[in-house]
C-alpha cells in the first residue's frame, strides 16, 4: 500500500524528486520494490487542451496505479496530480488495497 503522490505544476521538479526518492529507497532498502507510474510520455499540451483527452489520460494513470498497488511495492505517482478530486481518488485506491486486510 505504500503510495507517494507527487503533486505540482508543470516544470516544478516533480520528476527530479521522484528519481531522487526512487534512488534513495533502492539504496537504503534493497529488498524494496519501487514502481514509478508517470505521465511524462504524453503530449501534455495536447492532452490538457482537450478535456476528453485529459479525462482519458487521468483514468489511464489511475488504472496503471491500481494495477501495481499491493502491500510489498512502493508506488510513486509522478503526474500533475494537482486536481483535488484526482489525488483523492488515487488515495482511495491505496486505502481500498489495504481495507481487506483490516477486515481479516
Amino acid at each position: 500500500m505504500p503510495l507517494v503522490v507527487m503533486c505540482g505544476c508543470p516544470t516544478s521538479g516533480k520528476t527530479k524528486r521522484v528519481t531522487e526518492l526512487q534512488n534513495y529507497l533502492k539504496q537504503h532498502f534493497e529488498d524494496c520494490k519501487v514502481v514509478v507510474v508517470s505521465d511524462v510520455d504524453i503530449a501534455r499540451n495536447d492532452v490538457y487542451a482537450d478535456s476528453r483527452k485529459e479525462i482519458f489520460s487521468r483514468s489511464s494513470l489511475k488504472s496503471a496505479i491500481e494495477r501495481v498497488l499491493d502491500q510489498q511495492t512502493v508506488v510513486i505517482a509522478d503526474s500533475l496530480n494537482y486536481i483535488k478530486g484526482k489525488s483523492a481518488s488515487i488515495r482511495c485506491l491505496a486505502l481500498a488495497s489495504v481495507f481487506p486486510l483490516l477486515m481479516a
